[in-house]
């Protein structure tokens, strides 16, 4: 669990530097509507640090009276890894559901048991928007745009 940590905290940071200069899928306003990029390149990332437990991508939606807020994380052997919750901290109360905004502050990162984390109370899960990751099924433009990305990181 510690190493798993570190990975995640070590692609959070990467984010984090080139999102200030808007690079590739991340903006100067990341972590806002970055959840499912992030959570594609940390599964990217502990694949090729050969993490060999099962990812999930997986989405979920918060009920608003108008609509629905949407968000995607990672989830592999019981736990919940999610590196761009803390969005829910910044962005406008207009724009967020009432479950979210009450469980706020949110953190930067979790990496836990997916029962220790907020998730479970404010989204509901889209079976058909969760997914195993596998290369095989991205698109190769896609993956690509991945590589070049992951390379500037190490």
């Amino acid at each position: 669990m510690i190493k798993l940590l570190e990975e995640v905290t070590f692609i959070r940071q990467k984010i984090q530097s080139i999102a200030a200069v808007n690079r590739c899928f991340f903006g100067s306003d990341f972590p806002i509507n970055a959840c499912k990029h992030a959570s594609m390149l940390l599964c990217y990332h502990l694949l090729k640090k050969d993490y060999n437990k099962a990812l999930f991508l997986v989405f979920g939606v918060s009920k608003m009276r108008d609509g629905e807020v949407g968000h995607w994380w990672v989830e592999s052997d019981g736990h919940l890894i999610d590196i761009t919750a803390d969005q829910f901290n910044l962005i406008e109360d207009c724009a967020l559901s009432y479950k979210i905004k009450k469980n706020r502050q949110y953190l930067p990162i979790y990496c836990c048991p997916a029962n220790q984390a907020p998730h479970s109370k404010i989204f509901t899960l889209v079976p058909k928007e969760r997914w195993a990751w596998n290369e095989d099924d991205v698109c190769d433009i896609y993956l690509d745009e991945l590589e070049i990305l992951y390379r500037s990181f190490m």
